[in-house]
């Protein structure tokens, strides 16, 4: 993969303690070829087009459920005269994996994709039982009640358990289930490994020998797969968890930078100016400032 597509890698909400966002869009001249370091899931409310996903394509109509992973590329391509609108929710993977209570969710979501179908085609009664579940969901997003992210994860586990077994069911109904490419289950362990582990000291070196392959090998998986190198990915995520510490707790920057998985607060600070184009300090003042101006609003 020699030229890849623009890499997005923000929502309004993956910086902070609670990586998670919903929004409804109207597409009429689709969207680019692009990929990004989340996860996302959407359902097609009305409309009609294609999206491909790496090389496979499908058809996108009401009921189309989605589900695209990390580092895939993806795009849609819908027509002015029949313009798509669907639901979209992303969400990072340290929603999951930050905790061993969901060991049974990263085993869903990071299942290779060669093996599984990334998207199925829900009908009537199941259609209607998935679109008022997600309903439900976008609602409490967009209130503050109490137990709001509790809510919140227990129904996008529900939605993305019902798509699993759906498609799971859809697959082995036709035919047997193709056996894992080596190559895609091997990147998708060590990208699950680091996410789980970016707190503790990581380099090339203890890659290599935790999943017993060269340094080069390791290297080439990332540059084909993922479009950065293991410190550009490792950095990304240290850096994402540290604005979830600087925007929900009052640890100071240098506790944060450690928490973090920073070895010092120079390099803390240098890696998140690099980032973010500020420092840890002004990051956390700003998100206060805007915090207060929208409770002031009433927002």
């Amino acid at each position: 993969m020699t030229s890849l597509p623009r890499h997005l890698t923000e929502f309004p909400s993956i910086d902070s303690h609670f990586p998670f966002h919903m929004s409804i869009n109207r597409l009429t001249d689709g969207y680019p070829a692009h990929r990004h370091d989340f996860f996302e899931f959407s359902l097609v409310i009305e409309g009609s087009g294609k999206e491909m996903i790496n090389d496979d394509v499908h058809i996108m109509q009401p009921g189309t459920f989605t589900l695209v992973m990390p580092y895939q590329i993806h795009e849609i391509i819908s027509s002015s005269n029949d313009p798509i609108r669907l639901v979209n929710c992303n969400f990072g993977m340290e929603l999951f994996t930050r905790s061993s209570q969901f060991q049974g969710m990263n085993t869903l979501l990071f299942e290779v994709d060669e093996e599984w179908p990334a998207f199925f085609q829900y009908e009537d009664d199941q259609y209607n039982q998935v679109k008022s579940l997600i309903e439900d969901m976008f609602l409490e997003y967009n209130h503050a009640n109490m137990w709001r992210k509790e809510l919140i994860t227990a129904k996008l586990i529900e939605v993305l358990i019902t798509f699993d077994r759906s498609r799971r069911k859809q697959i082995t109904d036709h035919k047997k289930v193709q056996m894992k490419k080596p190559e895609k289950t091997l990147i998708w362990d060590i990208i699950q490994f680091i996410h789980s582990n970016y707190r503790e000291t990581l380099s090339l070196p203890i890659i290599s020998e935790h999943f017993n392959l060269s340094i080069s090998s390791v290297s080439t998986l990332f540059k084909h797969h993922i479009g950065q190198n293991f410190v550009e990915l490792l950095h990304d995520i240290r850096i994402r968890h540290a604005c979830s510490l600087l925007v929900s707790t009052d640890l100071n920057v240098t506790e944060v930078a450690l928490e973090s998985g920073f070895g010092s607060y120079k390099t803390f600070s240098r890696v998140f100016r690099e980032h973010k184009k500020i420092s840890p300090a002004q990051y956390r003042k700003n998100y206060t400032e805007n915090s207060s101006r929208k409770k002031e609003n009433g927002l």
